[in-house]
């Protein structure tokens, strides 16, 4: 137990140094003042580019030792909303997002390291809206309601070096990687939907377009013009279109 322990509490130091320098490369391109150079400009001005365009609120490091570190990006963010995902997934590797992501390795096979590709999830901020309401003898009270406003998490997976020299337990055969963590960020589902999911449905002309996760839960329905079911999104498929759910599991895509 003593040795575990010195173990998890030397991770857990060198993850807080490596996020340390990863903050301070999202604000500036460097990674501390002992290494004034920029780091890889053309990756940084990239990344300013995706956060200008999809009103990036936050990014967060989640490590394989548990620990999570959020950076808010943009002024008007709700920092209520970040506390509740926090909340929600205290544990990072207890998390659902984290667990997704990183099967998805080991279910896709070992290019998916080295690939783009990325895991979405929905998440939904609560916030308590002050509402004032007129009473019949001219005089006012204020009371409160809910309201809920979505965002769209974008998670990718951080393996260990794959030439380090330190032993790495082969989890699976198409893998000997070890993962270091979960990079994600968080884009107001309303802002950034199009951009995301749209050019998928794009060469449909007739009928809906749903994109579904791998449990079969809406992330976008592409939707005559008038219509609004934005409400349907996060939902489970198989509430709208049963016969479709029964299809997909007779072709042995789901199973029941």
């Amino acid at each position: 137990p003593y040795e575990a322990s010195k173990q998890l509490i030397n991770m857990m130091i060198e993850e807080l140094y490596i996020m340390s320098k990863f903050e301070n490369w999202t604000k500036t391109g460097v990674t501390g003042s002992e290494n004034p150079s920029p780091l890889d400009d053309p990756a940084h001005a990239h990344f300013k580019e995706f956060q200008h365009e999809n009103h990036l609120h936050w990014i967060f490091l989640a490590t394989r030792s548990g620990i999570t570190a959020y950076w808010q990006l943009y002024n008007l963010a709700n920092e209520e909303h970040m506390r509740q995902f926090g909340d929600a997934n205290p544990n990072s590797i207890e998390s659902s997002y984290y667990e997704r992501t990183i099967n998805a390795t080991y279910m896709y096979g070992a290019d998916h390291i080295d690939g783009d590709h990325h895991i979405y999830s929905l998440f939904y901020g609560i916030s308590n809206v002050p509402v004032s309401n007129t009473l019949g003898n001219g005089g006012t009270t204020t009371t409160t309601t809910t309201k809920s406003q979505m965002y769209l998490v974008i998670t990718t997976a951080i393996w260990m070096n794959k030439t380090s020299q330190r032993p790495q337990k082969k989890i699976s055969s198409g893998s000997g990687n070890v993962p270091f963590g979960v990079f994600g960020v968080v884009l107001p589902y309303k802002t950034v939907r199009s951009r995301h999911f749209s050019n998928l449905c794009a060469k449909m002309d007739t009928g809906i377009c749903y994109i579904i996760d791998e449990n079969g839960y809406i992330m976008f329905i592409s939707q005559p013009e008038g219509t609004d079911r934005t409400e349907d999104i996060g939902k489970f498929i198989g509430e709208f279109e049963g016969p479709l759910m029964q299809d997909l599991v007779a072709k042995k895509i789901f199973s029941e």
